[in-house]
């Protein structure tokens, strides 16, 4: 099994860390407890040196994109 590392997710009730082995591992994760939770998930927040924020966003059909 790899490597995984802390990511932070941040939500309508607050922020709470979750192990991830990359990206997409976080985010699928972070959308099941808070679907689960049934708490807004706003983003994840990822554990590399220069840190970035990871969101799911909509993209309508003249491609304007709105975050969920």
């Amino acid at each position: 099994m790899g490597q995984k590392f802390i990511y932070y997710v941040i939500t309508s009730a607050g922020k709470f860390g979750i192990f991830a082995r990359d990206d997409f591992d976080a985010i699928r994760l972070a959308t099941w407890i808070c679907w689960r939770d049934k708490i807004e998930l706003i983003k994840v927040e990822s554990p590399a040196k220069n840190p970035y924020s990871l969101c799911i966003c909509k993209i309508d059909k003249s491609f304007k994109i709105s975050s969920l």
